[in-house]
C-alpha cells in the first residue's frame, strides 16, 4: 500500500497507470460486462435528473447508486486496492471508508435489489485518454449472487455492512461530519471543472474564522441566535465552513458554505412530495404554511441569477462554457452572496410559519431550527437530523 496515500487524493491514477500497461485485446477481448461485489447499501441519488432538467423538469432523479469492487483479477481493483471486506483491516474504520470511496460508483435506474456482499453484473463503458475502461462509474445490470438472509458474523464483508449505518452516513463521498476536501469527484465533467476551480483557490480561511464571520453577519441581520445557530449547523455539515468547496457526491454541482446547487435552472416552487413527507418530522409550530410557494430549488442558480451551464452542455463543448463556469463558481461560492441569500430566504420562510413568528422563535431550540433548514433549504437525499452539529458551531464561534 505504498502508493495508497497518493491514490487517495487521485483515484483515477489507479486505472490510468494500469491500463497503459496492458493490451485490451489480449487481456479483456473487448469485454464490457463484469462481476462486481457490492460494498455499500444502495442510496437514492440526490442530484437532479439532468436529461429532464435540460427541458425544465427538475423532479428528483430515479437513479440509485452504491459502491462496488470489480472482481476480475485483471482489473485495477484486484491489482492495486486492498479489499475493504478483508477482516484484517476492519478495525481501521477510516482506512476502510477511504478504500470504499475509492472504488467504482455503480448507478441504477430504479432501486436495485442488492446489498453489501452481493455480487452483481455491471456494464463498464470504454475509457478516454487511451484507457480501456472508465472504472469510475458503472451501470448496474442485474444481481448474480445474493446473500440470503443478510450477512452474519464471520461472513466476508460483515463488518463493512454495518460500518456506514453506524456512522449514520448519507453519502460515502462525504462520510464525515466535516467533508474531506481532498476526495476527488468522478465521472461528471462539469463537476470536475468546478473541482478544478476549487483547487486553484488554495487554502480557505480556517473554519473558526469562517464560522465567526458568518455568525457576525447573520446576527447583525437581526435573526434570532437559535435560528442562526441552526442554519450554521447545516453549513458546517455541508462544507465544514470551507467556502471554496465543491460537493464530492457523484454528479452533483453544489458549491460553497451551504453547498448551493447549480446543476439546473433555479426556481421557487411549492413544497414537493419529499419535503411534505420530511416536514412531518418537524415540530408543528415551525412548519411552513401549506400554501407557501417559495421553496428555493437549485439555490446556487438563484444566487447566480442567470442561466447556468448544464452537465450536457459542458460535456459537449467544455471550451465554450469554461469562462461561464468560472464566473458561476466565483459568484456562488462568495460567502457574502451565500450569507445574504440565506438571510433573505430565512426571513421569508419565518414570515410564513404555521404559527406566529415570535411564538416560534421563543419556543424552539437551535437543534429544531437546524432540522427546519435541512428540510426546506438543504433538501438532502435522506433526512438525518443536524441538531447535533449545533454544539460544534458554538465551540467554533467562541
Amino acid at each position: 500500500m505504498a502508493d495508497l496515500k497518493r491514490y487517495l487524493t487521485n483515484p483515477s491514477l489507479i486505472a490510468e497507470g494500469f491500463f497503459r500497461q496492458i493490451s485490451s485485446y489480449s487481456v479483456f477481448q473487448n469485454k464490457s460486462e463484469f462481476k462486481v461485489r457490492v460494498l455499500s447499501t444502495p442510496q437514492h441519488y440526490a442530484g437532479p435528473d439532468y436529461e429532464a432538467s435540460v427541458s425544465g423538469d427538475t423532479e428528483p432523479s430515479s437513479k440509485w447508486w452504491f459502491k462496488g469492487r470489480i472482481t476480475d483479477i485483471n482489473m485495477p481493483h484486484e491489482k492495486f486496492l486492498p479489499d475493504p471486506c478483508d477482516e484484517s483491516i476492519a478495525a481501521d474504520k477510516n482506512l476502510v471508508k477511504a478504500l470504499v470511496a475509492m472504488h467504482s460508483t455503480v448507478f441504477s435506474e430504479g432501486k436495485p435489489d442488492c446489498d453489501v456482499g452481493d455480487i452483481i453484473s455491471a456494464f463498464i463503458e470504454p475509457g478516454d485518454n487511451n484507457m480501456v475502461y472508465n472504472v469510475q462509474n458503472l451501470k448496474y445490470l442485474k444481481v448474480e449472487t445474493q446473500v440470503v438472509g443478510g450477512l452474519k458474523a464471520g461472513d466476508e464483508c460483515f463488518s463493512l455492512s454495518g460500518l456506514f449505518d453506524q456512522e449514520d452516513s448519507e453519502d460515502l463521498s462525504d462520510y464525515s461530519e466535516e467533508p474531506d476536501p481532498n476526495l476527488v469527484p468522478s465521472g461528471d465533467t462539469l463537476q470536475a471543472a468546478y473541482f478544478s476551480l476549487e483547487k486553484q483557490k488554495g487554502s480557505p480561511m480556517t473554519k473558526e474564522e469562517t464560522a465567526k464571520y458568518v455568525y457576525t453577519k447573520m446576527i447583525g441581520s437581526g435573526l434570532n441566535e437559535n435560528i442562526v445557530l441552526g442554519i450554521m449547523a447545516n453549513a458546517y455539515a455541508e462544507s465544514g465552513f470551507n467556502e471554496y468547496i465543491v460537493s464530492k457526491a457523484a454528479g452533483e454541482s453544489s458549491l460553497g458554505l451551504w453547498q448551493c446547487n447549480v446543476g439546473s435552472r433555479g426556481k421557487y416552487e411549492d413544497k414537493r412530495a419529499t419535503i411534505r413527507e420530511r416536514e412531518k418530522k418537524l415540530p408543528e409550530g415551525i412548519r411552513l404554511k401549506e400554501d407557501f410557494g417559495r421553496i428555493p430549488y437549485f439555490a446556487g442558480s438563484l444566487i447566480y441569477g442567470d442561466t447556468v451551464v448544464s452537465t450536457s452542455q459542458y460535456a459537449n463543448d467544455p471550451s465554450k462554457y469554461e469562462q461561464k463556469v468560472a464566473e458561476i463558481y466565483e459568484k456562488v461560492i462568495n460567502k457574502d452572496n451565500q450569507i445574504n441569500f440565506v438571510i433573505s430566504t430565512a426571513n421569508e420562510m419565518l414570515d410564513n410559519l404555521n404559527t406566529e413568528k415570535q411564538d416560534a422563535i421563543n419556543a424552539f431550540s437551535a437543534a429544531d431550527w437546524a432540522d427546519w433548514w435541512l428540510v426546506y433549504f438543504e433538501q438532502p437525499g435522506a433526512f438525518h437530523s443536524r441538531g447535533g452539529a449545533v454544539s460544534t458551531v458554538e465551540e467554533l464561534i467562541k
